[in-house]
């Protein structure tokens, strides 16, 4: 199978590209309206993070707070939970 970047490589880059007029942009500088905007502030819509079901758990992935630190251990309880509802 041939790889996208191999195939890539093979072709020529052109030496003058055509650019679409501005008057032709159907979206980039165009107003537009953030529709979910006064839901987001109200707190209206169900996002990932508010869904809930009983007896759910949540994981999350703590980050160093400084680069560079190293890990010192972990919960290993964290491997004995059943995490998978399909």
């Amino acid at each position: 199978m041939v790889k996208w970047q191999q195939l890539a490589s093979t072709l020529k880059v052109p030496e003058k590209v055509e650019l679409k007029d501005p008057k032709d942009f159907k979206i980039i500088g165009q107003p537009t309206k953030n529709v979910d905007g006064e839901k987001i502030t109200s707190g209206a819509p169900l996002f990932g993070l508010d869904f809930k079901r009983e007896g759910m758990k949540i994981a999350m992935i703590e980050h160093s707070p400084a680069f560079g630190m190293k890990l010192k251990g972990f919960n290993e309880e964290v491997n004995q939970i059943n995490a998978w509802h399909l």
